[in-house]
């Protein structure tokens, strides 16, 4: 039997990680039932995806001229307000977002339309009574409203507990897939907002989402994917497709795609020694 010599996991942090320096071509022009290459894992251990073909979500933060260099924004009775930092594409969708600093070096983000969209470390540290999880939700639902204006009627429900923070997450589903019209509130068990962080939150209509078969979707990116290895100058043994996620976005305003990422377990044998490597590759698959 083959001894497993090493594993190698190239997918350590986050998506969007894979050599964008490569990209020196003009960007592609998506046609719908596609699958393009936007994100995954690359490093010198990798070896079958070697550039990016969407590369919107890869260009980094940038300064918007157009942007103020101070802001003040209400949201119920608190006041958030910062000076300019920087802007940035919001990874695996077509809203940018606009990065500020507060005076107590707390950061905070806000869309296009000014509306609060992330907010980093705050007054989640504070002392007293220990709350429960009913009222730190009534905090997270009322911080929502106070954005928002909008109830969570149609979003499923996620709620955990670390000892010292709760988590309440709120995805919006269509059709049985999660989708980036999401929002994640974080308080503290003394009932103070921690952090927070929406996507396209209420964007996204269930009815407005063109009709879509992840069977063909799963087979439309297997079939890139044997490409890619084919074309590949890839020594690997053996390679399985696994885990196969899917999630709903808008990749310009009314234009919906599927995001598709895939693990692929890599094998190289080595005389009786077997060389693992996990490679991820994200796609994304416009609708239209």
């Amino acid at each position: 039997m083959k001894r497993v010599l090493l594993t190698i996991l190239c997918a350590v942090m986050t998506l969007g990680l894979m050599a964008c320096a490569n990209n020196s071509e003009a960007e592609i022009v998506l046609e719908a039932d596609k699958a393009y290459i936007c994100g995954g894992f690359l490093d010198s251990g990798a070896k079958i995806a070697t550039r990016i073909e969407y590369s919107e979500w890869c260009k980094g933060s940038y300064a918007d001229p157009n942007q103020p260099e101070t802001v003040k924004i209400n949201v119920g009775e608190t006041e958030y307000s910062g000076i300019y930092v920087d802007s940035e594409r919001y990874y695996g969708t077509y809203e940018t977002r606009h990065r500020y600093k507060s005076a107590d070096n707390n950061f905070f983000e806000i869309n296009d339309d000014g509306i609060l969209t992330a907010y980093f470390f705050g007054n989640g540290n504070g002392t007293g009574k220990k709350k429960s999880q009913r009222y730190c939700k009534s905090v997270a639902l009322d911080f929502i409203s106070d954005i928002f204006g909008s109830d969570l009627k149609g979003y499923e429900e996620k709620i955990s507990f670390d000892g010292e923070k709760y988590t309440f997450e709120y995805t919006k589903n269509v059709r049985d897939v999660k989708s980036e019209d999401r929002i994640t509130v974080v308080v503290s068990n003394s009932g103070q907002i921690y952090n927070y962080n929406a996507g396209i939150f209420g964007e996204i209509t269930e009815e407005t989402v063109p009709e879509f078969d992840l069977t063909e979707i799963r087979k439309t990116v297997t079939e890139r994917l044997d490409e890619l290895i084919q074309n590949s100058q890839t020594t690997y043994d053996r390679v399985e497709y696994k885990d196969y996620n899917y999630l709903i976005t808008l990749i310009a305003e009314n234009r919906y795609a599927v995001l598709c990422d895939v693990t692929l377990s890599c094998a190289e044998i080595m005389g009786e020694h077997e060389i693992r490597v996990s490679e991820k590759i994200q796609f994304v698959i416009p609708l239209e």
